[in-house]
């Protein structure tokens, strides 16, 4: 009942039809105007401003008067006063500068006087080394020198190893297709025939056949291959054979323990004299 809701109606002043071609910037007369509008009319009413100025503003749009006035109140009152503030700090931040210099020099004056002579210095050391246990002197092990940056240079970064085009392939792997029998049985003849690993010549002599499977999806079929026994009927026949012999072998054991019990009750009565 209610249905889809209408748009809204746009405003053909607010908004231009055609793209913008080229950006034109607005002139000092076009500022002064926007500030006359803004103090007749008020902040907002940028249809009246515009219609005020038309012959000046042309195809000037309301979003574009918006715009302007919005960066205008942004930046300072003018540019002049604002390279004279970053004049100002500058000039501020330069004399921080020399005063912390000059009183730089004077606490390194100051450190020279105080400071004890260079023979006394090396003293000190010396025993601060001894209770260290530090070894001093020509037996004292030198710190490894770092490499030069020309031996780095001359070594430069490792190239990488060149692929295989036909070993790894270039898109990815969109769909998984699972290999056939007639596909195994060329896997086995390849490896009877070529030997294991010549998975280049295995995928050449049967090229109709594989298609687009890589010598890396022949590699992987032959290693789950060799992992699973020859085939799942055989495998589940020696389970239960397995299973089998193993219920005999229990049983077997349950005999043979019973049969030890009852020939050592016999020889426990054999040995036990009768009570007269």
């Amino acid at each position: 009942a209610a249905g889809p809701k209408k748009p809204k109606k746009m405003n053909p002043s607010h908004h231009r039809t055609e793209k913008k071609k080229q950006r034109k910037f607005f002139t000092q007369e076009e500022i002064n105007a926007i500030f006359a509008g803004v103090q007749q009319f008020g902040e907002g009413k940028w249809t009246k401003i515009k219609e005020s100025r038309a012959d000046l503003f042309g195809e000037r749009t309301t979003l574009d008067l918006k715009d302007k006035w919005r960066n205008i109140k942004k930046r300072p009152a003018s540019n002049k006063e604002a390279a004279g503030k970053k004049k100002k700090e500058k000039k501020v931040g330069k004399k921080e500068t020399k005063k912390k210099e000059k009183e730089k020099e004077k606490e390194k004056e100051t450190e020279e006087e105080t400071a004890p002579p260079a023979e006394e210095k090396a003293a000190a050391a010396e025993k601060e080394d001894k209770k260290v246990g530090r070894k001093t002197g020509p037996t004292a092990k030198k710190p490894k020198a770092a490499t030069s940056p020309k031996k780095a240079k001359a070594a430069g970064p490792k190239k990488p190893k060149k692929m295989n085009p036909s070993h790894h392939r270039t898109e990815k792997k969109k769909q998984r297709k699972f290999f056939t029998q007639e596909e195994i049985n060329a896997i086995f003849a390849g490896v009877q025939q070529f030997g294991e690993g010549k998975w280049t010549k295995i995928k050449e002599s049967r090229a109709d056949l594989f298609g687009e499977r890589t010598t890396l999806d022949l590699k992987d079929k032959w290693r789950n291959i060799k992992k699973r026994p020859a085939s799942n009927k055989e495998a589940a026949g020696k389970k239960k054979k397995e299973k089998k012999v193993g219920k005999k072998e229990t049983k077997k054991k349950e005999k043979e323990k019973e049969k030890e019990k009852a020939d050592g009750k016999k020889e426990l009565l054999k040995t036990v004299e009768p009570i007269i």
